[in-house]
């Protein structure tokens, strides 16, 4: 049996919403560079997130992103070039498209 104040402190809790995934879309690979000193990687990596990129490689592109001047990402799910181009750089980087035939040479 639980205590009873755990109990009501566990009723008040709320469960926290996950990122919403997009439900369509292909495959894609883009470079990322910042473009300040301190972007914003928790925004990045929700962006990422959101195009089904699991939470570890988000977390590691997003920790390189800080230290390297260019990271690769392969996103599963791309659904908009446009709109993860744009808020990738509303969050302090550049996403650049790589081009199936730029990535094989």
């Amino acid at each position: 049996m639980m205590n009873p104040s755990l109990e009501k402190l566990f009723a008040k809790a709320e469960r926290v919403k996950g990122i919403e995934r997009v439900t369509s879309g292909s495959p894609a690979v883009y470079a990322l560079r910042r473009t300040r000193r301190s972007p914003s990687t928790i925004s990045i990596a929700q962006a990422l997130m959101r195009r089904h990129v699991s939470v570890k490689q988000a977390h590691t592109a997003v920790t390189a992103l800080l230290v390297e001047p260019s990271v690769t990402v392969e996103l599963p799910m791309l659904e908009d070039a446009k709109a993860f181009e744009q808020e990738v750089e509303a969050h302090g980087a550049i996403a650049q498209r790589i081009e199936p035939d730029a990535a094989s040479s």
